[in-house]
């Protein structure tokens, strides 16, 4: 028990292991499979996720033969990502009632709903990049058609709201005085104003996602750390 009460964040950090052994999971089904991409883009989820539109989608796929094999590649990993959006949405959500616990402060409790809506907004967007394509070069395809438009929102819906959480939860770590917990919300605010530079400047879209990442990462080890109680403020002469 004394384990547990020095790392109250353990189940959490169960949980973000679990995402990130789902993340190379997902990885994994890209490994060997090469992609064209759209300028400033070199990441072809990433392009189809910023800049979802016929345009981008043919430069991706390509022309065949290469086309089926990219396809096919790209449906086993959005696949995957539900594993992977399950797994994450989990751990935010583990992350924000241990934090309203040790803080009692209620209203963190509000960052775990807005977990399950990233989650939700995730496995909406992968549905909708798996409608495209299923449908791609079939008859009923429709360039330009209304599941470019569930990309693009869901797509904003979740990287703005993994960025929300983290800013909600960032002063919960700043208030906790440890060093690393400080640095924490350091990187969070690092991140919120990359986010802000990627609504303006696609260019800033890769190292906004790779930020989160490494975010979560840095996160998940946080909660293995053997925490300390805040200290105490001077007793008054």
């Amino acid at each position: 028990m004394d384990f547990l009460r020095r790392r109250p964040f353990f189940w959490a950090g169960l949980t973000g292991l679990m995402a990130l052994m789902a993340a190379v999971l997902m990885a994994g089904a890209l490994r060997g499979v090469s992609f064209e991409t759209p300028p400033p883009f070199r990441d072809a989820v990433t392009a189809i996720e910023w800049a979802a539109s016929a345009e981008t989608m043919d430069i991706v796929l390509g022309a065949p033969p290469e086309r089926s094999r990219r396809i096919q590649a790209l449906l086993q990993a959005t696949a995957r990502d539900g594993l992977f959006a399950l797994a994450y949405t989990l751990f935010m959500c583990a992350f924000a009632v241990t934090g309203a616990w040790l803080s009692q402060r209620w209203y963190y409790l509000l960052l775990a709903v807005l977990a399950l809506a990233v989650g939700f907004a995730d496995l909406a967007e992968n549905s909708a990049i798996r409608a495209l394509l299923l449908l791609y070069d079939s008859e009923m395809f429709e360039p330009g058609g209304a599941d470019y438009v569930r990309v693009r929102l869901f797509a904003w819906v979740k990287w703005a709201g993994i960025t929300l959480y983290f800013a909600g939860i960032a002063p919960f770590l700043w208030s906790r005085g440890w060093v690393l917990g400080r640095l924490l919300a350091l990187l969070v605010a690092s991140v919120v104003v990359m986010w802000l530079l990627a609504q303006v400047f696609r260019t800033w879209a890769e190292p906004y996602a790779m930020a989160v990442f490494l975010l979560f990462a840095v996160s998940i080890g946080y909660c293995f750390v053997p925490l300390k109680a805040p200290a105490s403020p001077p007793a008054s002469p």
